[in-house]
């Protein structure tokens, strides 16, 4: 290759090549993996700032939504479904892309512990039931 030649061609590289590359908006899932909450909040996050705001198609496998549903943050009621998971699925509509724009979350949704039917902080100061009890004299 000649140098004239060399030297067009890495100008085009240079212009050319960043205006072709895409760069593919990352779609992701902000909430906690585990919970033990009857109510959680999980939100939509964009890595990149779209033209014009997206709306969002929000699945789940078990629960309910009870508020959001179509916008960038749910919440996702839990009642009934302790000891067992939750598939979440959000899909980034209107963006413009050739990439993917589905993020996916599994949430485990723990029962509380629970001893003799007592959640575990209703027992209070358990040190008080290890202490000696004084010795009582009688006269």
């Amino acid at each position: 290759m000649k140098l004239p030649h060399l030297f067009a061609f890495a100008l085009l590289l240079l212009f050319v090549s960043p205006a072709m590359a895409q760069q593919c908006p990352i779609v992701s899932i902000e909430g906690p993996d585990t919970t033990e909450e009857k109510l959680v909040v999980l939100k939509a996050r964009l890595s990149l700032d779209p033209r014009t705001p997206p709306q969002y198609r929000w699945s789940i496998s078990r629960g309910s939504i009870v508020a959001g549903d179509s916008t960038s943050q749910i919440t996702l009621d839990t009642t009934g479904v302790e000891g067992t998971s939750i598939d979440v699925t959000v899909e980034a509509i209107g963006v413009v892309t050739s990439c993917s724009t589905i993020a996916q979350l599994t949430l485990r949704v723990i029962r509380e512990q629970m001893i003799c039917g007592l959640t575990f902080d209703q027992y209070g100061d358990m040190l008080q039931l290890t202490k000696p009890r004084p010795k009582r004299v009688r006269f």
